[in-house]
């Protein structure tokens, strides 16, 4: 064997383990080998799923405000995106509930939307006031 310098020993070492690497390297994301490394291109593709994964995750905050409805009205509870730390852009639904009415008054709502916020319509159709609590949930992107 021929007298190789230390920079030629580790050059050659060097190619050897870039050769092994190129030969052994994995390409997919289904490879369950623990001895090889991942691609960068598959480092990449996961990378780009949690992306995907985080920009779709919804969360919900709620609301709520205490109002009384005279009998035969009806009146509305407004939040503003604003107000409430919601970036409007994110918005994606929201829902209303009241809480049961006991008197045989029928109390309704209905939930609007528009560019800065969101109303809840409340109506008493009975014949006396109403005590009431909007809750709201408002869906949202992080």
């Amino acid at each position: 064997m021929a007298n190789l310098s230390i920079k030629q020993v580790l050059t050659n070492l060097g190619k050897d383990i870039l050769n092994w690497v190129k030969s052994n390297c994995v390409n997919n994301l289904v490879s369950d080998a623990t001895n090889l490394p991942l691609s960068a291109a598959q480092g990449k593709v996961l990378q780009d799923q949690i992306t995907t994964l985080n920009s779709n995750i919804v969360v919900a905050k709620i609301f709520q405000k205490n109002i009384t409805v005279a009998a035969k009205t009806q009146t509305s509870v407004t939040w503003e995106f604003s107000s409430v730390g919601i970036d409007a852009s994110k918005f994606v639904n929201a829902f209303a509930s009241l809480n049961y009415v006991t008197n045989y008054n029928f109390t309704g709502s209905q939930v609007y939307t528009y560019s800065t916020g969101i109303r809840v319509q409340v109506w008493n159709n009975g014949s006396a006031e109403v005590k009431q609590t909007v809750k709201l949930c408002v869906l949202y992107k992080l």
